[in-house]
């Protein structure tokens, strides 16, 4: 999986995820706030919306 950071983009190695922490939150806002923290073998960190194509990767992956 690879996604933008502000260092670039970076790849992450979904066979090697050391930690998948889920976080959801309201915002002042109204709406609400749903991701991911993703972390591998490599420390490479990703925090992803978590939206229907990446729960699915990650469970697959469980």
């Amino acid at each position: 999986m690879s996604g933008r950071t502000l260092a670039g983009v970076r790849t992450l190695d979904l066979d090697g995820l050391v930690s998948v922490r889920r976080f959801e939150t309201i915002l002042r806002t109204g709406g609400y706030l749903d991701e991911f923290h993703l972390l591998d073998r490599h420390g490479i960190r990703l925090t992803v919306n978590n939206e229907r194509a990446i729960n699915a990767a990650l469970r697959r992956r469980a």
